[in-house]
């Protein structure tokens, strides 16, 4: 039996373990309000900072298009310390936002607000209003600077609940 103390140890030593290192995740969650709401949530990425962000509405359910083409006058300061220092649209075909950010770090939160509208596309009555799933299908490209200089990029597309999730599906 004393055999059996020091071997089972030994052997479960040798086993193969399964790691879960996890690459940078940036969420993004889209609510229908007056203005509209992007909520960005950078969840994972140590010594990461989140720089810039791509909203695509391209390729949305309802061909959903930016009413509104304000700047800074429509975000609120953020009091996680996270801030937009620059807003550029780019009107059709590409229906394309670009958002850049100030010391955007790991576990921080922004809400960004423009109008957003249906452009026919989903065959409902209310054109200035996007139901939810209206927003499936739109794209997301972040760009994060580790703190050390490289730059990487992270991408993910809206699902039928308005929200994207940007970068690693799954921890391996």
């Amino acid at each position: 039996m004393r055999w059996f103390a020091v071997v089972l140890p030994l052997m479960l030593l040798g086993m193969p373990t399964r790691s879960f290192a996890c690459g940078p995740e940036v969420e993004i969650h889209f609510q229908e309000a007056s203005p509209d709401q992007f909520r960005i949530s950078f969840t994972r990425g140590p010594k990461l900072s989140l720089e810039r962000l791509e909203i695509r509405l391209a390729g949305s359910a309802a061909g959903a298009v930016f009413d509104e083409y304000t700047g800074l006058d429509l975000q609120s300061p953020s009091p996680s310390g996270a801030a937009i220092t620059a807003i550029d649209y780019a009107t059709p075909p590409d229906m394309t936002v670009t958002l850049t950010f100030k010391d955007f770090l790991e576990k921080r939160t922004l809400d960004f607000r423009s109008d957003l509208d249906d452009s026919g596309r989903a065959l409902d009555i209310d054109q200035n209003h996007l139901a939810t799933g209206e927003l499936e299908g739109a794209t997301a490209r972040a760009v994060l600077r580790h703190a050390e200089g490289p730059i990487i990029e992270i991408e993910g597309r809206f699902d039928r609940h308005d929200k994207a999730r940007l970068g690693e599906r799954a921890c391996v």
